[in-house]
Order: C-alpha cells, then sequence, then structure tokens
C-alpha cells in the first residue's frame, strides 16, 4: 500500500484491519469480503475514475509527507531519544 502511494497511484485494497482503514480513510477503494464479480467491476471503475481526478496524486502527498527519508530521519531520532 504504502509503496503505490509513493509511486502516485490510486490504490484498490482489501477492506480489513487498519490497512483498509487507511485506504478508505485517504478516498482510494477498498474490496470487501464476498465482493462478487460486479461488484469488483464496480470498485475498478471507480479506483480508474479517481485516478483520473488526481487521487494518485494526492497519494503521492500523503506518502511524501508520512514516509519521506528526512521523516523517517525524524522519528528514528525521537524514538532512541526516548530511550534516555
Amino acid at each position: 500500500v504504502t509503496r503505490g502511494f509513493t509511486f502516485g497511484l490510486t490504490i484498490v485494497g482489501v477492506k480489513s484491519g487498519p490497512v483498509g482503514e487507511f485506504i478508505i480513510n485517504n478516498n482510494n477503494v477498498c474490496i470487501g469480503k464476498g465482493d462478487y464479480s460486479d461488484e469488483i467491476i464496480k470498485i475498478f471503475n471507480n479506483a480508474f475514475e479517481l485516478q483520473m481526478n488526481n487521487q494518485g496524486v494526492k497519494n503521492k502527498n500523503i506518502a511524501t509527507l508520512l514516509w519521506s527519508w528526512e521523516r523517517s530521519a525524524e522519528k528514528h531520532i525521537e524514538f532512541f531519544k526516548s530511550l534516555d
């Protein structure tokens, strides 16, 4: 999921646990348990529409904010300082 965000793509994932919540909370698309083929077609059509409306760009911005090298370094420094 995070890799898809960094590539600037619209995400289609499984509606399960925190990953599913993250996907949904960031306006991407999830497939639920028991979705049948007609529902899957609707889900992917929705994902294509989102991609055409710049959802991938929004995802890349989220990835840059949350998972940049700078942010990762800051979080590591915070963690090691908290061990004192």
